[in-house]
C-alpha cells in the first residue's frame, strides 16, 4: 500500500538551514550601507518580500531604486564569495533524523534551493539527483512547480511542500501540493497570517513535521 504522502519538497534556505536566510540579508544590509544609508528593517522588508522572486531581477530592482546600478556586478561577486563560506551555517540535526525517517518509510524527498555546491555539502550523504534548483522562475511562479512534477512523472497532490516563505507556499498550494509554513526568525506568525488560507500546516522544527507524518501514515493503515 502506498504511504499517504508519497513525498516532500523541502526548502533549504530557512528551513534545512535555519540560520541562511538571516546571513543573507545581513550581507546585502552591510553591502548596501557601504554606499548608501539604510536601515536593516528596510532591507529585511524589501528581502522578505521578494526572495521567492528570480534573484537577478530582484537584485537589479533593488540597486537601481537605490541609484547603484553600477555595484550589481560587484555585489554579484563578492555574494558568490561569501555563499561559499559554509562555517557559519547551521543545518538542523532534526532535519538529518526526518531524513532518515522518510528513506525507512519509502517517503520521496526533493530538496528546493538554490544553494551552491559548497553548502548543499554541509548536508551528509544527500544524493545530488534530490536537489532541485528553481532556477530563474522563481517561487512564486506556478510553472516552477509544474516543471517540478513533470521532471518527477508524478502528481504533487501527494507531496508535503515545506517553506518559510508563505507566498512561495501559496503558489505550491495552487499547484496542488499540500503546503506546511515552518516558522522561524525571519518569517513570523504575522507572516504566515497572511495567507493562512493556502497553508494547510504551521510548524516550528521538524519534530513536529515529523508527527503530521507520522499521523498521515497511521491514517493510511487504517484505511
Amino acid at each position: 500500500m502506498k504511504p499517504a504522502i508519497e513525498g516532500v519538497l523541502i526548502d533549504f534556505d530557512g528551513v534545512i538551514c535555519p540560520n541562511a536566510v538571516n546571513l543573507t540579508f545581513d550581507f546585502v544590509y552591510q553591502f548596501v550601507n557601504r554606499y548608501i544609508k539604510i536601515p536593516r528593517i528596510f532591507i529585511e522588508n524589501y528581502l522578505k518580500v521578494i526572495s521567492c522572486f528570480p534573484v537577478d531581477l530582484s537584485a537589479k530592482l533593488l540597486f537601481t531604486s537605490l541609484g547603484l546600478e553600477d555595484k550589481i556586478d560587484v555585489f554579484k561577486t563578492d555574494f558568490r564569495d561569501y555563499d561559499k563560506k559554509v562555517d557559519t551555517l547551521e543545518i538542523d540535526p532534526d532535519f538529518l533524523r526526518f531524513m532518515q525517517f522518510c528513506e525507512k518509510n519509502s517517503i520521496m524527498y526533493r530538496i528546493f534551493s538554490l544553494a551552491n555546491k559548497e553548502r548543499i555539502e554541509k548536508i551528509t550523504n544527500i544524493n545530488p539527483e534530490f536537489i532541485y534548483p528553481f532556477g530563474s522562475k522563481g517561487k512564486a511562479n506556478i510553472q516552477t512547480y509544474q516543471d517540478l512534477e513533470k521532471q518527477l512523472n508524478t502528481s504533487l497532490s501527494r507531496w508535503i511542500y515545506i517553506d518559510d516563505h508563505p507566498l512561495a507556499l501559496h503558489t505550491g498550494k495552487k499547484a496542488g501540493l499540500t503546503t506546511a509554513m515552518m516558522l522561524n526568525t525571519i518569517f513570523s506568525e504575522d507572516d504566515y497570517n497572511s495567507y493562512r488560507d493556502t497553508i494547510d500546516y504551521k510548524i516550528n522544527n521538524f519534530k513536529e513535521l515529523h508527527k503530521i507524518f507520522e499521523f498521515q501514515l497511521q491514517k493510511n493503515k487504517k484505511s
